[in-house]
């Protein structure tokens, strides 16, 4: 009995050390997490085994736009994985704005975005590169 109670305190201790690169990982939309869709279309399928997205983009694009300066304003993020060197087809940002900067009807600036998390690109003989 004594062994199963150390087991359990070992696990609910790593668990709890872990959490936060978990989550990270989660966040970035690590591929050692799952594969992501790389589906031919822009907008990637939503699928239970692989990853559509980034969940950290739409938090980043809010940090880095800043507030939007009305209260009926809002940005809309959809964050996609595709492979970023691929030529055929292309996979490019796409913004849509139904904003009307004279008029204060509520409105939705849409960003479908592209990511590529790449991980083996540093030489072996780590530069800093």
């Amino acid at each position: 009995m004594g062994g199963k109670k150390v087991n359990q305190e070992l696990q609910d201790s790593s668990a709890t050390f872990l959490k936060p690169l978990l989550d990270g990982m989660l966040l970035e939309g690590s591929y050692g997490m799952k594969d992501p869709c790389y589906d031919k279309t822009l907008v990637n399928r939503d699928a239970k085994n692989c990853l559509h997205g980034s969940k950290w983009t739409p938090i980043a694009q809010k940090i880095m736009g800043g507030d939007l300066p009305g209260a009926l304003e809002k940005l809309e993020t959809n964050d996609n994985f595709h492979r970023v060197y691929t030529t055929n087809p292309v996979h490019l940002p796409q913004f849509n704005n139904s904003c009307d900067m004279t008029s204060d009807a509520a409105c939705t600036l849409e960003s479908i975005s592209v990511t590529e998390n790449y991980y083996n690109r540093l030489t072996p003989f780590d530069t800093g590169l």
